[in-house]
């Protein structure tokens, strides 16, 4: 655990570029030739940018409420308003003039209401994606693929519970990807199969996607019972649960294979 908070404080300085020039350049290698510090890297980045934004729109919100409680309605309206008896005379020369602007003064309330409303939705979004990004960070899972001719082990965290664009069909996870892990079974702690592999962010690393294990069961369950030689059936308890990590992995890395076309 202290080496856990240990690497978390180091990766915190190196992105924020507190570390020394030799420092700097050891880490940069360690990062290169140990892929869980380089994804570690990558989620504390994606996790401080996420806070970052929320707190600048924070800071906003406490702007304009600052910059509103200092202006004393009151006052102005005193010190520029006109004497009462030039109101009632403006009042009975304009009165088809004034009921257009009183309309439009009604139109502009309601607008600036709804932007306001806007605006504490995507305060409360916001809020809500920040605590969605730290109990996604609870779900920790691993995969299993061929990226080079041996079996690698991928280790990470489900960092979103949609895929790409919002898609609520997949997962995106926190996990280096490369080709070849395509297909690979995603598994949690407890040995489930909650997804598969099916593609990566090419702009953003360490974001990869994974088809939720739920849609894939109705997949097989809606194909046609005559075209299948035997009915496909389901454990309902994983026979890795229990199991330490590297015990799972043994058990598990025979039914993983690579597929390659010629």
């Amino acid at each position: 655990m202290r080496n856990e908070i240990e690497l978390e404080a180091i990766i915190e300085d190196y992105l924020n570029g507190k570390l020394t020039a030799d420092e700097h350049k050891a880490f940069e290698q360690l990062r290169n030739n140990d892929p869980i510090v380089d994804h570690k890297v990558v989620a504390h980045k994606v996790f401080l940018e996420s806070m970052k934004q929320y707190a600048d729109v924070l800071l906003l919100k406490q702007q304009l409420d600052a910059a509103h409680d200092k202006i004393d309605v009151a006052a102005i309206s005193a010190k520029v308003g006109p004497h009462p008896s030039k109101i009632v005379r403006i009042f009975r020369n304009n009165k088809s003039a004034i009921a257009v602007a009183a309309s439009f003064l009604i139109l502009a309330m309601i607008m600036l209401y709804s932007i306001q409303s806007q605006k504490d939705v995507g305060l409360q979004q916001v809020k809500r994606d920040v605590n969605d990004i730290k109990n996604a960070q609870d779900i920790f899972v691993y995969t299993l693929g061929y990226p080079k001719d041996d079996v690698v082990l991928g280790d990470g965290y489900v960092s979103s519970k949609t895929g790409l664009n919002g898609d609520t069909v997949a997962y995106q996870v926190a996990i280096p990807v490369n080709p070849g892990n395509s297909g690979g079974p995603l598994l949690d702690n407890s040995g489930n199969v909650v997804g598969v592999i099916n593609g990566k962010e090419t702009k953003t690393d360490g974001a990869a996607f994974a088809v939720k294990s739920k849609y894939i069961m109705e997949a097989l369950n809606a194909i046609p019972q005559d075209s299948l030689s035997r009915r496909v059936a389901y454990g309902k308890r994983s026979s890795l649960l229990g199991l330490k990590r590297n015990q799972q992995v043994q058990k598990i890395q025979d039914y993983v294979f690579m597929i390659k076309v010629y």
